[in-house]
C-alpha cells in the first residue's frame, strides 16, 4: 500500500472544501509527476497552472506555485488543494491497481498450480481467474479462517431445479459467523453462478450472478478460501447430468445406507453460564450429530436427502420419525422459520441456524413438554426433569464497622433462571427444573457472580424499606435466617399506622393526618413548617420514627391533587377531583390505616351500581317495556341515559350524587335502548309499545345481562317458548324425505310463518333451500291454500318448476314467462295458482300487473340480487303484498354490511332501523371501527331470523357427492339462433336415406357440434353473434356464489374455446384461475394441479380430454359440468378429480342443461339408450355407430 502524504493541515478549512469541489466536480485535468513535481491545470473563472515540489520521499511538500491572484498573497490557494486531491486519488488508484495485480502475481498462479495435481471437476483456477480480489482483501480472509471466525457449512452437491438451466451438477457453500450466514456461494464447473456477501455489517453486502464486476469483500474471500480447501481435500462433482442419475438410480445395485425408517431424534442439552441450548442427533442403530438445522429443515420439506457422508445419508419425511418426536421435530421447524423471517438491518434476509438452538421464551416451554416425553442427554446421562417452587435460601446479617451496626449484609444462592412464556427453569444436578413465572420473575435479574452466589448489603437508611416491603416478599417464596434479629431490629424503626381525618366545606376536601407508633400519636399536618426556601417536614423524635413512610402519605394525598395549608391538606372540591378521589384515593389510604369523615364529607356519596329492573310485558303482538329503580327516580335514570352517550366516567345528579357511568346496568339499559330505537324518556317512561319481532332479542339479553332485574309476564315467557319448541307437521304429500337439518330449516319457517315473521334461509350451497322451502309450500296448501310467489334469477325459473314438479307435484305451478300479455294473463289469474315463479327482470317490468295481488309467501332466491336496495330489482320485491316472506341466499353478505340491510328492509321492514340510521350507527362502527360490541348487538338481533348451516356440520356422512341438474332458459335471440341450426339439421335428415345416413355421419356430426355449441355460446360457432348466452351467465353466477361461499370450483367442458370465453369473464371480475387443456404440458399440469390443492385461487378450468382422468383436485368441492357428457363413466370420472380419497368436503356436482333443447333430451333419455348418449357425444364411436337416423330425428324435436 502506498503512504499518502499529510497535507491537508496546510490548507484553511474554507480553502480546503472549496479544492474539493474544485476536485469532485473534475475541473483538475493533465496531473503529471516528473521526479518529484506535481503539474497540473484547473479551471475556475480562468485556467490556472499549479506546480508543487514534493520532498525525496514524496511525504511532504517544499513548495507549490499557482496562477491564480490569490497565491501571489497567500501561502496555498484552493486551485493547490484540489490538484493535491487529485494526486492523493490517482496513488489510491495506483494502489488497488497494484493490489490486483498483487494477487494475480502472488496468489492466483498457487491456486492453479494445486489445481493442476489432479482432475479437478471444480477448478478454482479458472473460477478466481476472472474475479477482480486485491491482494490485502485476500489476506483479510485467510486471516478470519485461521483465526476460526468464519466457518462453512458441509458444502452440498446438487443440480438445477430449472429445466432450462444447465443440468450438471453445481455445488453450493455457505459460511458462518456466530450461527448467522456470512456469505453463499453457488460453484458451477468453471464459473461462479452466485456470490453474495450477507453480512448485514459489511458494506459490500449483495448479490452477484454470474458476472462480477464488483471487488470482493473479505467475507466472501474466506469463503472461496474455504471453498478451495474442501475441493482439494475431496474432490466433488463430475460430469453426471441429471438424466445420467435418473439412470443411475433405475439400475442401482450399490449399499449406500439410505436411512428412512423409524428414525430416531436424540436431544441433547448445552449448559453456558447463563443460557441453555439444544443440539439433536439422529439415526437409528448409529446417531450423527445434526450441524445444520437449516440444512435439516430444507431437506425435510423438500424430501431430498440428507447426507452425512458419501455413504450415509436420510431420505426423510415427517412419516420417517416414530410419533414421540414429531413434537421436537416440529419445534426445529419453528425456529428455523422463525429465524428466517427474523429481520435484520436491510429488510428482511434468511438467517441460519447451526448446531444449536438457544433455549428461551415459549422454545424453552415447548422443550421441557418434548423433554418429559423422550430422552434428553446432557455429559452422556440422561437428564430428569421436576415441577418445583424455587428453593432458595438467604442469610441477612448486622453490617458492623467500628461497633457501629451501618445497615445488614444479604447472602444466597440463586441459580441462573431462564425465562419462558408460561414458567420460569434453571438446570442443576442433571435435573431441569420449571418453577413459578412469578418465582422467576423476582429472581432472574439479581445480580449474582458467576458461581450464581448472591451477596449485596443495605445501609442504614433503606433499612427500614427493605424490612418492611421487600422482605415480606422474598420471606413468601424463600427460606430467609435472620443473624442477630436484635441487634438488627435495635436500629429499625417502629412501622407505624395511620388515620386519614376528612371533612368538606363549600370549597375544599379537608385532610389531617395521624402517625401511630404503639402508644404514641403525631399529628403529621402539625410538624409541617416553612421557611425561605418553602414547606418542608420537620417531624419530632425522627430517631423512633419511620419518616420516610410518613412521607409517602404526603404523596398520596398530592397525587390526588392535595396541597398543605394551614395545618392541613386541602383539595379543591370540584366534579373531578372529589369524584377521582372517591373512587381511587379513599382505598389507596385504607392500604395504610383507617379513613374517617364527617357527614359534610360523607354527602359526597357515589352510586357505583344501580339497582334497575326491566318489566316486561306482551299485549296484541306488541310488547311493553316498563323501567324501574330503587336508588334513582325515574327523573333520574332519564337525565343518566340522555348524558351517557358523552362517555364520561361519572355523571354528578342534581341531589349532589355521583352515579358511575360505565356501571353495567347503565350499560346494559343504554344498550337497550339504541337497539329498541327508543328516546330515554320513551324508555323509562314506559310509553311506547315495541314491535313483536324485538322480543327474542331483549330475551337473549336479559338472559345475558345478571346486571338488570327481570320481571316478565306470562304471555311473555309463553311467546319465547313456542317460538324455540312448538313443531308442525310434515304435509302429506311429499315425494323427497327429508334429511333432519332440512326437517329443521322446514320447522323454522313455519315458525316465523305462525308469527308473521320473515326470515333468511342462509344454508351453504347445495344444502337443499329449494326442498326445504317447497316443504312449506305443500304444507301451506294442505293447510290453507292461497297463492305464493317466488322470484329468482332468470336462470333459475325452470329449476324452481322442475324441482316443485319433482318434490310436490300437486302444486299447481306456473311460470310468468311469455309475451307482456301473456304475462299479463297469468297474473290476473294468480289466484288460480298455489305458486307462481318470475324473475326479477320480469318483475320489474311487470310490477304494476301486481297492485292488486296478495300472496301469502312470497319467496326471494339468490337474495343477493336485492342487496343494493336502490336498485329496482330491491325496490320491485318490496311493493308485493305478503303475509309471510323469506329470502334464500348462500351469501346474505357478499361485499357490504348494507346488503344485509336490505335483505331485512323487504323481509321485515324497520327491523334494522332505516338505512341512515343503520349505517352510521352500525355499518360504519363494525366494518370501520371493529366495535365488538355493535357486532354481537347485531348478531343477536337477526340471528332468531337467519337459518344458516355448513355441508361440514349437518352431512355428518361427509364426503359425499350432490348431483344437481341447473337448468337454464335461453332468451328469445339465442332461441331463434338454437331453431335455425336444429331445422337445418331436420332438413339434412330429410334428404338423408339409411345409406346416405351412414356416409355422411361425419357431416352430421359436425352439425350436431354446432347445436351443441349453441347451447354453451352461439359465438362458439357464429363469429358475428352480438347476443347474450343464457348458461354463460348461469356459469358466472353459480361460480361467484360459490367463491362467496368459501368453495373452490372445477369447471369442465368439452370445447376449450369455451374455456377460453369463461377464463375472459373471470379476469373481467378479478377472479383468479388455472387452466389445462390438451396443450398444457406434463409438467406444468402438475405444479398447477399442486398449487390449486394449496393455494387460495378459486377456479380451475379443464377440458375432457386433458383433465378427465389422472387428477387429484381435492382442493374443490364443487363441480360444473357446462356441457353435458352423455357417456356417463366420462363425466363421473371427472366428479372423481374431486370426490375422491383425500377430500374433506362434501362435493356438489351441477349440471347446466339448456331447458327444451337437445340437452335436455338426451338427458332423459341417458338410462334408457345410454349407448346412443354414448355415441353423440363421441366422434370416435360415432364412426362405427349403430345410431338410427330416426333416433336422432326424435331428439330434435
Amino acid at each position: 500500500m502506498v503512504m499518502q502524504m499529510k497535507w491537508k493541515h496546510l490548507f484553511p478549512v474554507r480553502i480546503l472544501n472549496r479544492g474539493k469541489s474544485y476536485f469532485y466536480s473534475g475541473q483538475v485535468y493533465d496531473l503529471e509527476k516528473k521526479e518529484h513535481t506535481l503539474t497540473a491545470k484547473v479551471d475556475g473563472y480562468d485556467t490556472y497552472y499549479v506546480t508543487i515540489q514534493l520532498n525525496e520521499d514524496e511525504q511532504s511538500i517544499l513548495h507549490a506555485d499557482c496562477s491564480c491572484p490569490y497565491a501571489e498573497d497567500h501561502s496555498y490557494c484552493k486551485h493547490e488543494a484540489a490538484v493535491l486531491f487529485a494526486y492523493d486519488d490517482q496513488l489510491r488508484t495506483e494502489s488497488k491497481e497494484k493490489e490486483y495485480e498483487k494477487f494475480q502475481i502472488q496468489i492466483l498462479p498457487q491456486i492453479k498450480k494445486a489445481f493442476t495435481k489432479n482432475d479437478y471437476f471444480f477448478d478454482m483456477g479458472k473460477v478466481l481467474n476472472s474475479l477482480p480480489i486485491r491482494y490485502d482483501t485476500w489476506q483479510k480472509g485467510v486471516q478470519l479462517v485461521h483465526d476460526h471466525a468464519i466457518t462453512i457449512d458441509e458444502p452440498k452437491l446438487t443440480l438445477s431445479e430449472w429445466v432450462d438451466e444447465d443440468q450438471t451438477q453445481y455445488l453450493v457453500v455457505q459460511s458462518y459467523y456466530k450461527n448467522r450466514m456470512s456469505a453463499y456461494l453457488e460453484l458451477r464447473h468453471n464459473e461462479i453462478k452466485r456470490l453474495s456477501c450477507r453480512d448485514y455489517e459489511c458494506r459490500n453486502s449483495y448479490d452477484t450472478y454470474y458476472a462480477r464486476t464488483q471487488p470482493i469483500c473479505e467475507h466472501e474471500a474466506a469463503l472461496l478460501y474455504l471453498t478451495i480447501q474442501y475441493i482439494l481435500q475431496n474432490n466433488p462433482g463430475d460430469r453426471t447430468d441429471r438424466n445420467g442419475f435418473v439412470f443411475l438410480e433405475t439400475f442401482n445395485t450399490t449399499k449406500t445406507t439410505n436411512i428412512d425408517h423409524h428414525v430416531k431424534l436424540v436431544p441433547h442439552l448445552n449448559v453456558d453460564i447463563d443460557s441453555l441450548s439444544f443440539s439433536v442427533w439422529l439415526g437409528n442403530q448409529r446417531l450423527y450429530k445434526i450441524r445444520s438445522f437449516s440444512s435439516f429443515v430444507h431437506n425435510l420439506h423438500t424430501q431430498t436427502p440428507y447426507v452425512i457422508s458419501k455413504k450415509t445419508q436420510f431420505q426423510l419425511d415427517k412419516e420417517s420419525f416414530d410419533p414421540e418426536y414429531i413434537p421436537l421435530l416440529e419445534l426445529i421447524e419453528a425456529k428455523v422459520v422463525e429465524r428466517e423471517n427474523t429481520p435484520v438491518r436491510y429488510g428482511y434476509e434468511p438467517l441460519h441456524i447451526g448446531a444449536e438452538i438457544d433455549l428461551s421464551g415459549q422454545t424453552i416451554d415447548a422443550f421441557y413438554d418434548i423433554a418429559q416425553t423422550i430422552p434428553v442427554e446432557y455429559e452422556k446421562k440422561h437428564i430428569q426433569t421436576k415441577t418445583t417452587q424455587l428453593d432458595i435460601s438467604f442469610t441477612i446479617k448486622p453490617l458492623m464497622q467500628n461497633q457501629s451496626t451501618q445497615g445488614i449484609q444479604v447472602t444466597g444462592h440463586v441459580p441462573t433462571i431462564i425465562k419462558g412464556i408460561r414458567y420460569g427453569y434453571y438446570f442443576e444436578n442433571n435435573t431441569l427444573y420449571r418453577i413459578p413465572l412469578d418465582q422467576a420473575d423476582s429472581f432472574i435479574h439479581m445480580p449474582r457472580n458467576e458461581n450464581d452466589d448472591i451477596t449485596f448489603q443495605i445501609g442504614n437508611k433503606h433499612l427500614a424499606h427493605f424490612y418492611y416491603d421487600q422482605l415480606p416478599k422474598i420471606q413468601e417464596t424463600s427460606h430467609v435466617e435472620i443473624i442477630e434479629p436484635e441487634t438488627i431490629e435495635s436500629i429499625l424503626p417502629p412501622e407505624p399506622d395511620f388515620t386519614f381525618y376528612f371533612d368538606a366545606d363549600d370549597d375544599y376536601m379537608i385532610c389531617t393526618i395521624e402517625a401511630i407508633y404503639d402508644k404514641s400519636r403525631y399529628r403529621m399536618t402539625d410538624e409541617i413548617t416553612n421557611d425561605a426556601k418553602g414547606y418542608y417536614y420537620d417531624p419530632s423524635n425522627k430517631e423512633h420514627r419511620y419518616v420516610e413512610r410518613e412521607m409517602d402519605m404526603f404523596q398520596i394525598l398530592q397525587n390526588f391533587d392535595f396541597h398543605y395549608q394551614d395545618k392541613h391538606m386541602l383539595c379543591i372540591k370540584d366534579d373531578d377531583h372529589v369524584y377521582k378521589f372517591l373512587t381511587e384515593g379513599i382505598d389507596t389510604l385504607l392500604q395504610y390505616g383507617t379513613v374517617e369523615a364527617t357527614t359534610r364529607f360523607e354527602h359526597l356519596q357515589i352510586i357505583t351500581k344501580p339497582k334497575i329492573t326491566v318489566g316486561v310485558s306482551v299485549d296484541s303482538d306488541l310488547m311493553d317495556i316498563q323501567i324501574t329503580s330503587d336508588d334513582l327516580t325515574q327523573d333520574e335514570l332519564i337525565e343518566i341515559l340522555s348524558h351517557y352517550k358523552e362517555k364520561k366516567t361519572y355523571h354528578r345528579l342534581s341531589s349532589g350524587k355521583f352515579v358511575q357511568m360505565d356501571a353495567q346496568s347503565l350499560q346494559s339499559l343504554e344498550q337497550m335502548m339504541e337497539s329498541l330505537h327508543m328516546t330515554p324518556k320513551q324508555l323509562v317512561s314506559g310509553k311506547m309499545n315495541v314491535p313483536m319481532y324485538r322480543a327474542f332479542y331483549l330475551d337473549r339479553m336479559l338472559a345475558e345481562k345478571n346486571d338488570l332485574r327481570q320481571r316478565k309476564d306470562a304471555s311473555f315467557k309463553n311467546t319465547i317458548k313456542k317460538f324455540k319448541n312448538e313443531e308442525f307437521a310434515l304435509p302429506k304429500e311429499l315425494h323427497a324425505e327429508l334429511r333432519p337439518y332440512q326437517e329443521e330449516g322446514y320447522q323454522w319457517i313455519k315458525t316465523l310463518e305462525a308469527y308473521h315473521f320473515g326470515g333468511i334461509l342462509a344454508d351453504e350451497m347445495g344444502l337443499g333451500k329449494t326442498l326445504q322451502v317447497i316443504t312449506a309450500l305443500a304444507a301451506h296448501k294442505e293447510e290453507q291454500p292461497s297463492p305464493s310467489l317466488v322470484i329468482c334469477p332468470a336462470s333459475l325459473v325452470y329449476n324452481w318448476k322442475a324441482e316443485m314438479e319433482r318434490f310436490a307435484p300437486q302444486l299447481q305451478t306456473a311460470l310468468v314467462s311469455g309475451t307482456k300479455k301473456e304475462r299479463k294473463t297469468i297474473i290476473e289469474n294468480y289466484i288460480n295458482y298455489d305458486v307462481l315463479v318470475t324473475s326479477y327482470d320480469l318483475l320489474k317490468r311487470d310490477i304494476a300487473e301486481y297492485e292488486d295481488t296478495h300472496f301469502y309467501f312470497e319467496i326471494i332466491d339468490e337474495a343477493q340480487y336485492t342487496k343494493n336496495h336502490t336498485t329496482a330489482a330491491a325496490k320491485s320485491v318490496k311493493l308485493i303484498n305478503s303475509q309471510c316472506r323469506l329470502a334464500l341466499t348462500g351469501t346474505p353478505i357478499e361485499n357490504q354490511l348494507q346488503e344485509l340491510w336490505s335483505i331485512f328492509d323487504y323481509l321485515m321492514p324497520g327491523f334494522l332501523y332505516s338505512y341512515d340510521y343503520f349505517r352510521k350507527n352500525m355499518e360504519v362502527p363494525i366494518v370501520k371501527q371493529q366495535d365488538q360490541q355493535q357486532l354481537e348487538q347485531l348478531r343477536k338481533m337477526i340471528s332468531p331470523f337467519i337459518l344458516r348451516r355448513l355441508k361440514k356440520d349437518v352431512l355428518k356422512d361427509l364426503p359425499d357427492k350432490l348431483e344437481k341438474v341447473q337448468y337454464v332458459s335461453m332468451d328469445k335471440k339465442q332461441t331463434h339462433v338454437y331453431n335455425g341450426q336444429v331445422t337445418k339439421l331436420q332438413q339434412l335428415l330429410k334428404k338423408t336415406n339409411d345409406e346416405d345416413f351412414k356416409k355422411q355421419r361425419f357431416k352430421i356430426l359436425s352439425q350436431l357440434t354446432r347445436i351443441r355449441q349453441v347451447c354453451c355460446d352461439p359465438s362458439l360457432c357464429l363469429e358475428d353473434y352480438d347476443g347474450t348466452s343464457a348458461k354463460r351467465e348461469a356459469c358466472m353466477d353459480l361460480i361467484e356464489n360459490a367463491i362467496e361461499g368459501g368453495h373452490k370450483i372445477l369447471v369442465f367442458s368439452q370445447f376449450t374455446t369455451m374455456l377460453d370465453k369463461l377464463e375472459k369473464d373471470c379476469e373481467a371480475k378479478q377472479i383468479a384461475y388455472y387452466e389445462i387443456t390438451g396443450a398444457t404440458k406434463k409438467n406444468v399440469r402438475i405444479d398447477r394441479v399442486n398449487a390449486f390443492n394449496k393455494n387460495d385461487v378459486p377456479v380451475f378450468f379443464i377440458s375432457l380430454k386433458a383433465g378427465g382422468t389422472g387428477l387429484n383436485l381435492t382442493g374443490a368441492d364443487i363441480v360444473i359440468h357446462y356441457d353435458p357428457w352423455w357417456n356417463t363413466a366420462a363425466q363421473n370420472q371427472a366428479t372423481d378429480r374431486a370426490h375422491r380419497i383425500g377430500q374433506k368436503n362434501d362435493v356438489t356436482v351441477y349440471k347446466l342443461i339448456i331447458k327444451d333443447t337437445i340437452e335436455e333430451k338426451i338427458l332423459e333419455l341417458q338410462e334408457k339408450k345410454q349407448a346412443l348418449a354414448d355415441d353423440i357425444l363421441s366422434g370416435e364411436q360415432m364412426s362405427n355407430t349403430t345410431i338410427s337416423k330416426e333416433d336422432l330425428e326424435a331428439l330434435l324435436q
